[in-house]
């Protein structure tokens, strides 16, 4: 328990003894405000002529205005103190809520500079891979421009190739009329070959039949001719014989004329002979 503290302090040039628990720093404090206050009011011209009583009304009245001055002014300092607190605490709880939700973002952060780090990794891999398939794109594109060219260099030779076959329908088509038109005529020639092929067999038995008649009459006008031409031989050699034996020149003459005869008979039966032969012989071929 605090004990009284008694302490003299002089108030308007009087001393006095002031007892109380508060230091003897705080109740000397409390006198020089009174001293102050007295100073303040000694200066005033209306201050000397007021009686005793009114001067200690006016200084509690002073000093009372001074208390809810500064009380009104101490509870507006606690009141924008609290404020401030309150401030302060809402500021701590925000601080610490942004802490908390900094510390929340540093994670998501970390977590985000991980993905990151992936999605790097993954871009870079999307990037091979994008070039690869840009390559291959690429290729597939001037494969398909190949394949475009090729299609129209087919297009090309299939509309050749078709006009081709029209031609060649139509040639084909021209080439039956042709060969229908040459198979007719083939049966007609081949209806004359064959009439023909009849007449040549009924000519061929005529002629061979005329040849082997001609040629027997031939012969028999041979052989007729032959022993004409033997008796006329007989007869002029045995003539010849004759006159050579009577030895005269006429007939001598005529023996040699005979001779001359009988040579161009042998030669005329030598060439009758080879004309039989050569009629045999075609007969012959003929039958064949």
């Amino acid at each position: 328990m605090k004990s009284k503290n008694d302490v003299d302090v002089l108030i308007n040039g009087r001393k006095y003894t002031l007892c109380g628990f508060e230091s003897a720093d705080y109740i000397q404090k409390v006198a020089t405000y009174i001293n102050s206050k007295l100073s303040e009011f000694q200066k005033k011209e209306y201050y000397a002529n007021m009686d005793i009583e009114l001067k200690n009304i006016l200084l509690a009245i002073n000093i009372a205005d001074d208390y809810f001055k500064v009380d009104r002014d101490v509870k507006s300092v606690m009141k924008d103190n609290e404020r401030k607190d309150k401030m302060v605490l809402e500021m701590k709880h925000k601080i610490l809520e942004q802490e908390t939700a900094e510390a929340e973002l540093k994670e998501q952060m970390e977590e985000l500079r991980k993905t990151l780090e992936t999605s790097e990794k993954k871009v870079v891999e999307l990037n091979v891979i994008n070039q690869e398939n840009v390559s291959k794109a690429n290729e597939a594109e001037k494969k398909v421009s190949e394949s475009e060219a090729e299609k129209t260099s087919t297009k090309t030779k299939l509309e050749a190739a078709n006009e081709e076959i029209e031609q060649l329908k139509k040639e084909l088509e021209e080439a039956a009329k042709r060969e229908t038109y040459i198979q007719e005529k083939y049966d007609k020639q081949e209806e004359k070959l064959a009439d023909l092929r009849e007449k040549s067999k009924k000519d061929l038995a005529d002629a061979k039949a005329k040849y082997t008649q001609d040629g027997k009459k031939l012969k028999e006008k041979f052989e007729t001719a032959k022993a004409d031409l033997v008796k006329k031989y007989e007869a002029a050699k045995a003539d010849i014989n004759k006159k050579v034996e009577d030895g005269t020149a006429e007939w001598k003459e005529k023996y040699e004329q005979g001779e001359s005869e009988r040579g161009e008979l042998k030669a005329k039966l030598e060439a009758a002979e080879r004309r039989i032969t050569d009629l045999e012989s075609r007969n012959r071929k003929g039958k064949r």
